[in-house]
C-alpha cells in the first residue's frame, strides 16, 4: 500500500479511537456484570457509531486508491458495532441482489473501480468485484446471515473469481446460523459439492472392456491365420500336415499365453493410472482452504439427545476452526453430557426437568447456564474458561467444578452451598447469601465472607454481608439485607450504591474514578470523605446543600445530579469547569454556567433564555402546554437538543444534533447535521388550512414547514403533505411515514423508504388525507438518483395495502 493510504488509515483509526475510548471500561466485563447506571441525560450512542461507519465509507470513496486500499490497512472487523442492524443484526442481502427484483428496469448502478493484473484494463470483471467488495466488508464486521445467496453461491462453485477467496473469508468472515437447521443446509451444500469431485471422466471406458475388446481381437487374427494355413497344404501328407498341426497348436498357445501376459499387464498400468489420479484429487481436495467463516453465531433448539449429538458432530466438521461469537443452546431434554468449545459468548438455556450430568466447556470467553430447577450439582470439566455465569441455581449444592475461574456469577434467588470452592475468584457476582450446608458449623460461613471480602471485582445483591473490609476495587452493592456500619472500601476505585444499599458510613480510596449513589434512603451529609473523583452521580431523596454542592463540586470533574437539589440557582457554587448533567424538574431561574447537560420539564415560568447556555439540552413539556417561542429563533448554536411533548412556534438553527417527538406547534430546522423528527406534519401551509380543531393538531402533531441544510433528516410516523419543505438535504430517511404525491420530491444524494403508506386519489386537489385506497409505498434504498428517477422507482413498487 502506498504512503497516502497508510496516512489516511491512521487518519480512519484516530476516528474509531474515540468510539473504543468510551467502551473500554464496558469491555472488561460482561454486561451481566455491569451494574446500571443512569444518566442524567441519557446520549444516543447508536448514532455516534453511524456517523463514524458513514465518514469511514465517505473516506473510502474519495479515490481509487483508498477504495481499495484503505479497508485492509484498518483493524480487523473495527466497524462491526455501526454496522449491526437496529432488528436483525446479520445482513440477508449483498450487492447481486439488493433491490434487484424492485428496480428491474431501472438504470444499471455505477460500475465500480476494478484492480487489474496491469492496472490498464479498464474492462469490468463483476464477479471479481462482487467477491473482493464482500471481503472487504467482511474485513470491516459486516455479518451476513448463512442463507446469504452470494454466499449459497460461492459454497456451491468449484472455484471461485479469487483464487484465495475462502482463505481470506476463513479468517475474516462472519457468518450467523440462526438454527441448527441452517447449519445443517451449510454442511450438505460442502457435500454436493465435493461429491463432483469423484465423478469419473465420460470419455475414459473402463479396463476390463478394453482387456476383452482386445482378447476378442487377438483371437479372430489367430483363427483367420490358422485357416489359411490348412487350406494351402490341403494336397500335403497326412503325417506332414499332423506335425503342422501340431507346431501351428503349440505356436497358438504361446502366442496366447503371451497375450494373456500383456492384458495383466495393460490392466495394471490402467488400475494404477487410475490410483494415481484419485490420489491427484483427494491432495487438491486437501489443499483447497476450508469453505468456513472466522466467526459464527448459532441459535440451537436441543430437543433431543440426537440433536445435541448432531449439534457435536456439524461442531467438530463443519465449524472446526472456526470461533463461536454468540452461541445460544436451547436445552429441552435431560442430556448425559453437553460439550463446547471455542466461543466467545455460550448461552445454556436450560427448560423444566432438562439436566445436564456432564458440562465440558473449553476456551470459552464467557459462558451462562440457566440451569433447570431440579440440577443439584454442576457436574463437568472446564478448560480456559474466563467467565461463567449460574443462573436459576437455587437447589445447587455443590460447585467445585467452578474452582479456578477468575469470574464467577451466581443469580439466584437462595444458595444451598458456601463459597469456598471459589477461593481466589477475581471478579464475583452474587445475589443471594450463600448458606451453610450440612448444618455446618460457623467455619463454612466465615469462608464464604472471605471468598467475597478478596474478590477485585464485586456486586452484591440479596446478600447478608458481614465481613466489614472488602479489598475489591470495583464494588456495586445494592437491595442488601445487612451491611456492617461502617464499611471500609480501601482499594475501591469505582463504587455503585443502588437503592437499599444500606450501606451508612463508608470509607474509600482518596482518589476515585467513579462514585454512584443512587439510594434515596441516603444522607448526603454521609457522603464519602475523598480527595478527588473523576465522576460522581447522586439520585438521592434528600436535596443537597449549598454547601455540600460546593464541597462536591472542587473534587470532581464531571458531576450527575439526578432530582436532588432545590434550585438550579444552587450549582452556582460549582466552578464552570466542571461538567455537570442535571436532570431536574422545572426551570425558573438562569442555569449555571457548568451546566453542560440539562433534562428538565417545561413548566408555567420557563423561559428560553434560561437554558440559553446549556450545550445538550432535552426539555420535556408534558406538565405544560405553553409555547415555547423565540426571536429570531427558538434554539441556536447546541450540539444536541431533543424535544418532547413540547408546544413550539419558531426555528431551530445551526444545532448539531435536533430531534423532537410528538411536539405541537409550528417548527422549523436548519443548519443542523441530523434532524430526527417523530409523530409531526411536514407542510407548508398555514394551521388554520392544514387543521380544523385541537384534537386533529394534536393527532397530527408539530408542523414542521422548512427542512433546511441537514446533512442527515430521518422522519418517522409523520404526515408528509408537501416535499418542497425540504431544500439542501443530503440524506432523508422515512421511516413508517405518510406520504400520497412524490412528484415534488427534492433532490438528495440518498433517499431511504421503510414501511411507509399513502393513499390513492383520483382528483390531486381532492380532500387532504381523506378518502382513496390505502397503497403501501415500497421499501427501497436509491443514491445518487434525480427526483424524477426515484419518483417513478416509488410509482412502479407502489401496492395496494
Amino acid at each position: 500500500m502506498s504512503v497516502p493510504s497508510a496516512e489516511w488509515a491512521l487518519v480512519a483509526q484516530h476516528l474509531l479511537m474515540a468510539l473504543d475510548s468510551d467502551q473500554e471500561e464496558e469491555e472488561e466485563g460482561e454486561p451481566e456484570a455491569q451494574p446500571t447506571q443512569p444518566m442524567a441525560v441519557k446520549l444516543d450512542g447508536t448514532l455516534a457509531k453511524q456517523e463514524t461507519a458513514r465518514t469511514f465509507f465517505n473516506l473510502m470513496l474519495t479515490c481509487r486508491e483508498l477504495y481499495h486500499d484503505l479497508p485492509w490497512a484498518m483493524p480487523k472487523w473495527c466497524l462491526a458495532d455501526a454496522l449491526l442492524r437496529p432488528y436483525r443484526q446479520a445482513m440477508n442481502d449483498w450487492l447481486d441482489t439488493f433491490q434487484r427484483a424492485l428496480l428491474p428496469s431501472a438504470p444499471s448502478q455505477t460500475q465500480a473501480p476494478h484492480v487489474h493484473d496491469h492496472g490498464r484494463d479498464n474492462t469490468f470483471d463483476e464477479p471479481a468485484w462482487l467477491e473482493q467488495r464482500f471481503l472487504a466488508h467482511c474485513w470491516l464486521g459486516a455479518k451476513w446471515t448463512s442463507d446469504l445467496c452470494f454466499l449459497q453461491c460461492q459454497l456451491s462453485c468449484s472455484r471461485p473469481q479469487m483464487p484465495d477467496f475462502w482463505t481470506k473469508f476463513s479468517g475474516c468472515g462472519r457468518v450467523e446460523f440462526a438454527s441448527l437447521g441452517h447449519l445443517e443446509a451449510w454442511a450438505a451444500a460442502l457435500q454436493a459439492r465435493s461429491a463432483t469431485a469423484f465423478v469419473p471422466h465420460p470419455n475414459t471406458p473402463p479396463a476390463s472392456t478394453t482387456a476383452t475388446n482386445t482378447a476378442q481381437v487377438a483371437a479372430e487374427d489367430l483363427h483367420a491365420s490358422a485357416h489359411d494355413h490348412v487350406v494351402r497344404d490341403h494336397h500335403h501328407h497326412h503325417q506332414q500336415q499332423q506335425q503342422q498341426q501340431q507346431q501351428q497348436q503349440q505356436q497358438q498357445q504361446q502366442q496366447q499365453q503371451q497375450q494373456q501376459q500383456q492384458q495383466q499387464q495393460q490392466q495394471q498400468q490402467q488400475q494404477q493410472q487410475q490410483q494415481q489420479q484419485q490420489q491427484q484429487q483427494q491432495q487438491q481436495q486437501q489443499q483447497q482452504p476450508p469453505r468456513r467463516p472466522a466467526l459464527f453465531s448459532l441459535v440451537a433448539d436441543l430437543d433431543t439427545k440426537e440433536d445435541a449429538d448432531r449439534f457435536h458432530a456439524l461442531r467438530s466438521t463443519v465449524l472446526c476452526g472456526s470461533r463461536g461469537g454468540f452461541v445460544m443452546l436451547n436445552v429441552h431434554a435431560r442430556l448425559p453430557s453437553l460439550m463446547a468449545n471455542n466461543t466467545h459468548k455460550l448461552m445454556v438455556v436450560a427448560g423444566a426437568g432438562a439436566t445436564i450430568d456432564h458440562l465440558m466447556l473449553r476456551d470459552i470467553h464467557y459462558a451462562r447456564w440457566d440451569v433447570a430447577g431440579e440440577q443439584e450439582t454442576v457436574n463437568g470439566e472446564f478448560h480456559s474458561v474466563r467467565s461463567v455465569c449460574i443462573a436459576s441455581c437455587d437447589r445447587l449444592r455443590d460447585i467445585r467444578v467452578l474452582a479456578g475461574i477468575p469470574a464467577v456469577q451466581l443469580l439466584c434467588a437462595a444458595m444451598q452451598t458456601g463459597l469456598k470452592p471459589l477461593v481466589g475468584v477475581r471478579r464475583l457476582t452474587l445475589t443471594a447469601t450463600p448458606s451453610t450446608p450440612d448444618g455446618g458449623d460457623g467455619a463454612e460461613a466465615d469462608a464464604s465472607q472471605q471468598v467475597i471480602a478478596a474478590a477485585r471485582d464485586l456486586s452484591l445483591h440479596n446478600v447478608s454481608l458481614t465481613a466489614s473490609t472488602l479489598h475489591a476495587t470495583r464494588v456495586n452493592i445494592c437491595n442488601m439485607l445487612s451491611v456492617p456500619d461502617p464499611l471500609h472500601l480501601p482499594n475501591a476505585t469505582d463504587i455503585y450504591l443502588g437503592q437499599h444499599s444500606h450501606v451508612r458510613r463508608l470509607t474509600c480510596a482518596p482518589r476515585l474514578k467513579r462514585l454512584v449513589v443512587h439510594d434515596r434512603a441516603w444522607d448526603p451529609a454521609l457522603l464519602p470523605d475523598f480527595e478527588h473523583a473523576r465522576e460522581v452521580s447522586l439520585h438521592l431523596g434528600r436535596p443537597l446543600t449549598q454547601q455540600q454542592l460546593a464541597r462536591i463540586g472542587q473534587r470532581v470533574d464531571r458531576l450527575e445530579l439526578d432530582w436532588c437539589i432545590d434550585s438550579a440557582r444552587n450549582l452556582c457554587v460549582v466552578p464552570d469547569h466542571v461538567y455537570v448533567c442535571l436532570k431536574f424538574g422545572s426551570v425558573t431561574a438562569p442555569v449555571p454556567a457548568c451546566v453542560k447537560e440539562l433534562k428538565a420539564s417545561v413548566s408555567r415560568g420557563f423561559q428560553r433564555a434560561f437554558v440559553a447556555n446549556v450545550p445538550r439540552l432535552h426539555l420535556d413539556g408534558v406538565f405544560s402546554q405553553q409555547p415555547i417561542r423565540g426571536t429570531p429563533c427558538l434554539f441556536s448554536g447546541l450540539q444536541r437538543l431533543e424535544l418532547t411533548r413540547c408546544a413550539l412556534d419558531g426555528d431551530i438553527s445551526n444545532s448539531r444534533q435536533v430531534a423532537m417527538s410528538e411536539c405541537l406547534g409550528f417548527a422549523a430546522v436548519h443548519g443542523s447535521e441530523r434532524a430526527d423528527i417523530c409523530a409531526a406534519t411536514v407542510d407548508k401551509e398555514s394551521g388554520e388550512q392544514c387543521f380544523e380543531s385541537d384534537a386533529d393538531t394534536r393527532s397530527r402533531g408539530v408542523v414542521v414547514t422548512r427542512v433546511c441544510d441537514v446533512v442527515h433528516c430521518r422522519l418517522s410516523k409523520t404526515f408528509i403533505y408537501d416535499f418542497t419543505c425540504f431544500a439542501r438535504v443530503q440524506r432523508l430517511v422515512l421511516d413508517e411515514c405518510q406520504f400520497d404525491d412524490v412528484s415534488t420530491l427534492p433532490p438528495v444524494a440518498s433517499l431511504v423508504v421503510r414501511g411507509c403508506e399513502g393513499r390513492l386519489h383520483d382528483d390531486r386537489g381532492g380532500d387532504r388525507g381523506g378518502g382513496g385506497d390505502r397503497v403501501r409505498w415500497p421499501d427501497m434504498v436509491l443514491a445518487n438518483r434525480s427526483p424524477h428517477e426515484m419518483a417513478l422507482l416509488l410509482l412502479a413498487g407502489r401496492k395496494k395495502a
